[in-house]
């Protein structure tokens, strides 16, 4: 695809339209596009195999291009992803070596600038931030071990001063000390699907919270509340994180009454789904 281009996956699906709709009727097989991947399903493994070749050579007859080393033609159960090892028959998700060791390095560089007190700027911190927030896949309140970081990013670029420089912080050393345990236990992720009993859907307001409560068994259940004040100056996507944990809360005892142990809470907003995720 086309770099720089706001409508590159757009026009690239576009393209493939005609092939996708080859692949279905002339192979009779179950195919996905997701930008320039495609993801082809079948029964037997053989078979699949089989098909997969001579889509292949279709493909190239009609003029495209296959990056075959980032492609997967055979069926694996234990593969890597983007910096992560996947194993589908434990069900489990991990940071590969490499990543691992490349994060580590990263870290302790980090480290050595904070305590020799070398100037830093605010993108580099915002870019540091960003190659440990890898690790929100396998270690949920992960997004939340750094606030440090997030208030020194956030009192510089309120004011669009992406390009300050500062010597630095020594505040955020403890932060950063923690991911490096992290990263170094690097315990597997359980990705087993799991039916939840209980679906709770939180949402804010300037001033206020509210969530609902689906249950299996019982009726739905409704409740809100104020924000604090310090709380409803706050941006919106702060209100609508905040809601998740005050929802939470009020809902504490129905959850103990009904011994729910699994439950999928439910946000319109983005940035919180991916807070808590």
């Amino acid at each position: 695809m086309s770099f720089e281009v706001s409508l590159a996956p757009r026009i690239f699906a576009k393209a493939m339209k005609a092939m996708m709709q080859e692949i279905r009727i002339r192979w009779l097989m179950k195919a996905v596009q997701y930008t320039d991947n495609i993801l082809l399903l079948w029964t037997n493994k053989l078979e699949l195999e089989k098909k997969t070749q001579e889509i292949i050579i279709q493909l190239y007859s009609m003029g495209w291009t296959i990056q075959e080393k980032k492609c997967r033609l055979m069926g694996e159960q234990i593969f890597t992803f983007l910096g992560w090892e996947i194993n589908s028959i434990k069900e489990e998700i991990k940071i590969t070596k490499d990543k691992q060791k490349n994060l580590k390095a990263l870290i302790q560089a980090t480290l050595r600038r904070i305590r020799m007190g070398d100037i830093i700027s605010i993108k580099e911190i915002a870019s540091i931030l960003g190659m440990l927030n890898f690790l929100r896949t396998t270690i949920q309140e992960a997004s939340f071990y750094n606030p440090q970081m997030n208030r020194i990013i956030r009192n510089h670029v309120v004011n669009n001063y992406w390009d300050v420089t500062l010597i630095a912080p020594k505040q955020i050393i403890t932060e950063i000390e923690l991911r490096h345990k992290m990263i170094n236990i690097n315990i597997p992720l359980n990705i087993s699907h799991f039916n939840p009993t209980v679906t709770p859907t939180t949402d804010a307001s300037i001033d206020s919270w509210s969530r609902t409560l689906d249950t299996q068994t019982s009726p739905r259940y409704w409740k809100f509340g104020p924000f604090a004040p310090k709380e409803k100056i706050r941006s919106s996507n702060f209100r609508e994180t905040t809601a998740v944990p005050l929802s939470l809360i009020k809902i504490q005892p129905i959850l103990n009454e009904l011994q729910i142990k699994d439950f999928l809470v439910q946000t319109d907003n983005q940035i919180t789904a991916h807070n808590i995720n």
